[in-house]
């Protein structure tokens, strides 16, 4: 009897120091000052962008952020420093602090990385393509439970409005660049790019002769074939959708159209039974009753005939995962 309750707690004793990593585009948090880099649909009191909707909006992320629970989450499409400082005062009204964080301040976006942390965060950076400077990647540092874990969140461009591959052919140049050889690390945001892009390559985006960002520089792929838990080696790494079936592999769904754009990717040495490592098949995308319509549509944030319903949430789903100590 007593070897049986042993057994039975020891899952629980391993991952006791569990903690969870997420990544949230939150579709455009605006906030109520006018500094010219507006989308047109966010200035202030102009299609119903109020006080009134801010604080819907407001309300319905922080509803998301403290339901997902996560201890460091990376945010994507949050406008500047004002607005997430309004998001962080509600979170911390509603219960749900975060007492860390780190936001990018890039002059030429319209909107901004940022993160959210429940532990200390040392070493902030903010990652600059020498070629394509609309996007920044944001990288930080976490202090765990006496280690030390380098979060790298990203947002890069999309296919839309001049998206080529190219653009995200240097966001990637950078991250690998900034990459360390050893230590342990997450890489995570919104990609704009499939985990299995590379399968499918869509000509009218092709300007990099069929390299694909995400796949071939940031080698998530060898040999034509993804890297997986049992293939990953040094300077590959493992794109957290293969743990999930390939039917609940997506985050957003535009007009019928699933997709798995936003990533969670690991290095070997979160996979290696030492120190910070991934706890097997705890990534999942986060996705309860209400971000559902009733016709079973993604309740995305709502803008209708150039107005702003103050209803929905956004149109990416979170994703998240589990890490541990060894």
């Amino acid at each position: 009897m007593i070897y049986k309750i042993i057994i039975f707690l020891s899952p629980l004793l391993l991952y006791s120091d569990s903690f969870t990593v997420a990544s949230y585009n939150v579709q455009n948090l605006f906030d109520m000052k006018f500094d010219g880099r507006e989308y047109e649909q966010f200035i202030p009191n102009k299609h119903n962008w109020t006080k009134k909707i801010l604080d819907i909006k407001l309300n319905n992320i922080s509803d998301v952020i403290c339901d997902l629970n996560a201890d460091i989450i990376g945010l994507q499409e949050v406008e500047n420093k004002n607005a997430f400082r309004l998001l962080k005062h509600r979170l911390k009204r509603v219960g749900c602090e975060y007492k860390y964080s780190a936001i990018t301040h890039n002059q030429k976006s319209s909107i901004q990385l940022s993160l959210l942390s429940k532990y200390p965060l040392i070493d902030i950076k903010e990652l600059k393509s020498s070629i394509d400077t609309d996007r920044y990647i944001l990288q930080a540092t976490a202090l765990i439970n006496n280690h030390k874990l380098i979060l790298f969140i990203n947002h890069w461009k999309a296919k839309s409005r001049g998206g080529v591959e190219s653009r995200r052919v240097s966001y990637a140049k950078t991250l690998v660049k900034n990459l360390p050889k050893n230590g342990e690390y997450i890489i995570l945001g919104d990609f704009n790019t499939k985990y299995n892009e590379f399968l499918n390559i869509n000509k009218k985006y092709d300007d990099t002769n069929g390299v694909i960002a995400l796949n071939h520089i940031l080698k998530t792929v060898d040999k034509n074939q993804l890297i997986t838990k049992n293939s990953i080696k040094y300077g590959f790494y493992y794109n957290l959708w293969l743990e999930v079936p390939i039917y609940h592999r997506w985050s957003v769904n535009f007009y019928g159209h699933k997709g798995a754009i936003d990533s969670i990717i690991l290095p070997y040495t979160l996979l290696d039974k030492k120190d910070i490592d991934y706890v097997d098949k705890s990534f999942r995308v986060f996705k309860p009753n209400y971000l559902f319509t009733k016709e079973h549509w993604m309740n995305r944030w709502q803008y209708k005939n150039k107005k702003h319903q103050g209803k929905g949430y956004s149109d990416h789903f979170p994703i998240y995962a589990k890490f541990t100590f060894f």
